[in-house]
């Protein structure tokens, strides 16, 4: 059941207005969490608000019969879905991101305890298919990629810069000669002093790499060795190999890295089975391939933010013993050689 009317309108007015405290701010943030609808809402009042129509619409709304009527209005005001990539989007700048966008308006964070250190940690979370941007409060920005989780602890400030990172991320950092910025990925921490750099960490990937773009960052604390370090210049590329432990610094073109925020899928030299990977994060679709000689086939190419229909007919045109098969489900897609 909705918790929809377990909030009095004066909170949501308090909370557009900046003047929230302490244990009203918990109970939003509590009320926020219990329900997608409860968040749906906040957000539609929050862009009626910014866009000036605030007033058209709210009152002391202690009944029943004026909470449906405020909540009739907000859902008039929904934003439009669009397709593809910039749907995902918008999806989770509204909802995954939620705990950064209501920092940038209004100060208000979700927030999530350590049980075990008492912390409280931030957290933005990107599912498949999905992309959000960050912005924190030291003025550095953050594009999170599909199938990330980005955190970052409650006293983040000037002086305490760091994040954590599952997934992969595009850093934008404000110059701190002072007070370097820290990206932690479990293999290796990266110290930055402003610059713009890619890390890439997906969990289930072997590599874990980060690219650097302007700047320079130190790479320190490789698997926990506190005595490593490792500087990076522009347009070079350090990855790790979680399973080999191997590790080593590569000139690359640093844009390649990068290509993603636009949508764009760079394969060089890419296998099959890593370009299905690449395509399930970004889709949020799911292959079924059990041919292992397929899979070991590699594309290059540069596919400038194509729907996935065309990425499956580019590959079948490319190597035509392959073939996309869908079944009821639109996301389960079989993989297989076409019989001659």
């Amino acid at each position: 059941m909705s918790s929809f009317r377990e909030i009095n309108s004066d909170i949501i007015i308090r909370y557009l207005e900046g003047k929230l405290k302490g244990e009203e701010k918990a109970f939003l943030v509590e009320w926020l969490e219990k329900d997608k609808e409860n968040r749906d809402f906040l957000f539609g009042v929050k862009e009626m608000y910014l866009a000036g129509k605030w007033k058209d619409i709210s009152r002391k709304a202690d009944t029943s019969t004026e909470w449906e009527r405020l909540r009739g209005a907000v859902s008039k005001k929904a934003m439009p879905q669009r397709s593809g990539m910039r749907h995902y989007y918008i999806r989770a700048m509204r909802y995954s991101a939620i705990a950064a966008v209501l920092a940038l308006c209004f100060g208000l964070e979700l927030f999530y305890r350590d049980s075990f250190r008492n912390e409280q940690f931030y957290r933005v979370e990107t599912n498949a298919g999905e992309r959000a941007l960050v912005s924190l409060p030291d003025g550095s920005t953050i594009r999170l990629n599909s199938m990330s989780l980005l955190s970052y602890p409650s006293d983040f400030s000037d002086e305490n810069r760091q994040v954590s990172l599952k997934g992969e991320a595009a850093f934008d950092i404000s110059a701190s000669e002072e007070h370097p910025f820290r990206v932690h990925t479990g293999e290796y921490t990266v110290k930055v002093k402003g610059t713009k750099f890619n890390v890439s960490a997906y969990l289930t990937d072997s590599l874990v790499r980060t690219t650097l773009k302007e700047g320079r960052v130190e790479i320190e604390n490789l698997h926990d060795d506190a005595s490593y370090s490792c500087m990076l210049e522009p347009g070079e590329s350090f990855s790790y190999n979680r399973n080999s432990g191997v590790h080593g610094v590569e000139k690359v073109n640093a844009d390649f890295a990068l290509d993603w925020i636009n949508g764009d899928l760079i394969l060089r030299n890419t296998s099959l089975d890593q370009v299905l990977v690449l395509l399930e994060r970004r889709f949020g679709c799911h292959f079924e391939m059990n041919d292992r000689e397929l899979a070991r086939l590699s594309y290059s190419a540069v596919l400038k933010d194509e729907p996935l229909n065309e990425i499956l007919d580019y590959i079948m045109t490319v190597t035509p013993e392959v073939v996309f098969t869908k079944n009821n489900r639109e996301e389960h897609i079989v993989v297989s050689r076409r019989m001659e």
